[in-house]
């Protein structure tokens, strides 16, 4: 695992009971805050809807869970302050990781700021949290010509690298990557675990490259891997593991996923192992991680889903 040289400015520890009511798990927490002006409550709802998500396909194996966070349902009236303020004392605050999204319009100005959205962003920003901005790309409705304008030059001034999406799809996918890139801090950063157990924990890896072909044209690769840790001081002896797809189908080269990386015997206490794969054109997203092992001559088992 890499070494990383930032952590999330806010991190707590739960004890939370999975959705289905099957196990219980400690998790760190991480908030994620939906920050957008009024015209874009669909991509919102995207990225609320991504978030929950990838709390039931990932939330158990990686020990992250991420708590969505919008000024529509997290925010709490307050007298004595205006209400941006508000905002940013109840949200901007605590939250880990800002995900801010424009569409036709930068929004309602504040007393500090251009808009509430551009107020939130240098809140996070100026308090090291990681901040991530989308502009839209797809043509503007006529009734937001005149509103566009401001927003045009809000992004022309700009600070920073940011993104732009075609549509709610495009949206959530870069969404997913960025979310991955931080927990990926956050695997770095391993919660303790109960005394005298190993804790194998299973999550995915992303990490785009540039390659030119004969030619010298660029084409932009990504390399995927499934990482398996053990996030404890505890060996976990006679380790095996074996992925299969949701439908039940072997992980052998020939079907979904194409695993080059072997599997060893013993997976150390804080050691990972990177079973590198790649995607075919009919992959299924999700797949099932099997991991045994033994602690003092006693077998344990652990089954996690994963999404890629």
């Amino acid at each position: 695992m890499p070494t990383i040289a930032y952590k999330l400015h806010y991190r707590s520890k739960a004890i939370l009971r999975e959705y289905w009511g099957l196990m219980t798990f400690q998790a760190t927490v991480v908030q994620v805050l939906i920050a957008s002006p009024s015209d874009t409550s669909e991509h919102r709802d995207a990225i609320e809807g991504f978030l929950n998500r990838w709390n039931i396909s990932r939330a158990i194996g990686s020990s992250v869970m991420l708590l969505p966070r919008r000024y529509e349902t997290s925010a709490v009236p307050q007298m004595g302050t205006d209400g941006q303020s508000a905002i940013n004392n109840q949200l901007v605050k605590d939250a880990d990781v800002v995900v801010a999204v424009f569409a036709n319009k930068l929004g309602s100005a504040t007393p500090r700021a251009l808009s509430g959205t551009v107020e939130e962003i240098k809140e996070a920003h100026d308090a090291g949290k990681h901040v991530h901005v989308y502009f839209s790309s797809a043509p503007v409705p006529r009734e937001h010509l005149a509103d566009v304008a401001a927003l045009d030059a809000y992004r022309a001034q700009f600070e920073g690298l940011y993104g732009t999406f075609t549509d709610t799809g495009d949206l959530i996918e870069q969404v997913r990557h960025a979310i991955d890139t931080d927990i990926s801090s956050i695997a770095a950063n391993p919660l303790p675990t109960k005394a005298g157990g190993a804790n194998p924990v299973v999550f995915p890896e992303s990490e785009s490259t540039v390659k030119h072909d004969s030619k010298g044209k660029a084409k932009d690769v990504t390399k995927r891997a499934i990482v398996v840790e053990n996030k404890s001081d505890v060996d976990a002896e006679d380790f095996f593991v074996s992925f299969t797809s949701t439908d039940g189908g072997d992980m052998d080269g020939s079907g979904v996923f194409m695993f080059d990386d072997p599997f060893q015997q013993t997976l150390y206490a804080g050691q990972s192992l990177k079973f590198r794969y790649e995607l075919t054109m009919n992959s299924d997203r999700t797949i099932s991680a099997s991991m045994t092992w033994t602690e003092g001559g006693e077998p344990k088992t652990r089954d996690v889903r994963v999404s890629t």
